[in-house]
C-alpha cells in the first residue's frame, strides 16, 4: 500500500523544510517541496500547517497540490510497471512525473492559437 505523508527536515529547529515522503513496501522517497516553516505552526498528526501560521490556508494548498501530483504520478507509473512504486524504468522518471505533475497543476498548458 502506497502512502504519502509530509515531514519535517528538522522537526526540532526554529523553522524547517518540508518533505513528501513517498512509502511502498518498506521503502521511501523523500521530495522536496520547496517550503520552509516554522515548527511551531506544524501540526505533527495531520501532517499539514495549523491555523497560527498566517498563511495557513495558502501552504496547505500547496502540500495538496503535491499530494495530488505525486499521486498522479504514482497512478500513470503504476500503467507502466504494475507492480511496484518503484518501476523498471528508474527512479528518475517517477520523479520527473512527479514534478511535471506539480508544474501542470500551478500553471496549466492551455492551446493558445485559435483556429
Amino acid at each position: 500500500m502506497i502512502t504519502y505523508t509530509f515531514i519535517l527536515k528538522d522537526p526540532n529547529g526554529q523553522t524547517s523544510p518540508v518533505f513528501l515522503a513517498i512509502r511502498d513496501n518498506g521503502r521511501r522517497l523523500k521530495i522536496s517541496t520547496g517550503l520552509t516553516v516554522q515548527t511551531d505552526t506544524w501540526d505533527k498528526d495531520n501532517f499539514q500547517m495549523t491555523r497560527k501560521s498566517p498563511f495557513h490556508k495558502t501552504e496547505n494548498a500547496v502540500l495538496l497540490r503535491w499530494k495530488n501530483a505525486a499521486e498522479t504520478a504514482v497512478r500513470e507509473t503504476f500503467i507502466f510497471s504494475a507492480s511496484s512504486l518503484f518501476p523498471p524504468c528508474g527512479i528518475s522518471i517517477l520523479l520527473a512525473l512527479i514534478y511535471f505533475s506539480y508544474i501542470y497543476s500551478v500553471f496549466p498548458f492551455r492551446k493558445t492559437m485559435q483556429r
